[in-house]
């Protein structure tokens, strides 16, 4: 079954790589969008292997790269749909995974999850309509695992670059097995 997943993921990414995103929204296709980004979340939070997951990541990241802006009203329910998996079971279960005890923080593979997590945060961070569904539920599911660790929760909600969030989900990763 994996196998399978792994084509619709791979597939699904090409389609927004190749910026041909249009096709996921065309009328034969568009109400199927919120179920494509349902298996994408799952493949990005569920799924073991760090490329597949990486993937589904990458997916959300091009989705968000391409819709930064408000477009036309008639897509606009796309792209709040796309906001609010992103902000709410996306970026949440996949920090979850981050942070919990089996990530290995030195497989390459790994880290590249924290890379288009970092870039995925950012990217919503800097949508003006998104800050309000992104930093709260972020900062809520954070301040628990956070407390035991200062500033670490201000690290990341404040940090301006990729590599610097990057860093900051590392170092409370690292922190966070050190207090086990």
């Amino acid at each position: 079954q994996l196998a399978m997943q792994k084509i619709a993921y791979s597939v699904l990414l090409f389609i927004v790589t190749q910026e041909l995103t249009p096709l996921l929204l065309s009328p034969t296709n568009g109400g199927q969008f919120a179920a494509i980004l349902k298996t994408m979340n799952d493949g990005a939070v569920s799924v073991r292997d760090a490329v597949v997951k990486k993937s589904c990541i990458k997916f959300f990241r091009e989705l968000l790269t391409q819709w930064k802006e408000p477009f036309d009203s008639s897509d606009e329910n796309f792209r709040r749909a796309l906001l609010d998996i992103v902000c709410q079971p996306l970026i949440p279960g996949v920090l979850q995974s981050i942070l919990c005890r089996s990530f290995n923080e030195r497989d390459a593979n790994q880290v590249r999850i924290v890379s288009e997590l970092s870039n995925v945060m950012l990217l919503v961070a800097s949508i003006p309509d998104a800050k309000g569904i992104y930093a709260q539920p972020l900062s809520s599911q954070l301040q628990a695992t956070t407390s035991l660790i200062p500033g670490a929760l201000q690290s990341i909600l404040t940090a301006t670059s990729p590599s610097c969030l990057e860093k900051s989900i590392l170092q409370l990763c690292k922190a966070i097995k050190q207090c086990d």
